[in-house]
């Protein structure tokens, strides 16, 4: 096995161990290791979102990094929300809309 398919397969090991720890997350912290704010995270909780589910978890983090994501999941696996929480953080942090009734509002939509 040559070096780089060593380092390549520590590399795979350490994420499953790093998905692992993150899975055993829930609540508040489960939703802040997908960067959203603390804001949204809570009205994640608030709605009984008690962790993200697998689309969230892979699709937020590079959406919120800017870049394009396409997903294919089942229906009722969240992609909505995937979809929405990334633009809300971005607005919530330009100062467009505070984080609050109206946000709210529209997150419950996505149910």
């Amino acid at each position: 096995m040559s070096s780089s398919e060593e380092d390549n397969r520590q590399s795979d090991v350490e994420e499953e161990v790093e998905s692992e720890e993150e899975d055993q997350l829930e609540g508040i912290e489960a939703w802040s290791t997908l960067g959203i704010k603390s804001e949204l995270a809570q009205m994640c909780v608030d709605l009984k979102w008690s962790k993200p589910t697998k689309i969230q978890k892979l699709s937020i983090p590079v959406a919120i990094e800017g870049k394009d994501v396409i997903g294919l999941a089942e229906t009722g696996s969240g992609k909505t929300a995937a979809f929405a929480l990334p633009g809300m953080n971005f607005i919530s942090g330009h100062k467009v809309t505070p984080v609050t009734g109206r946000s709210r509002k529209t997150i419950r939509s996505f149910r």
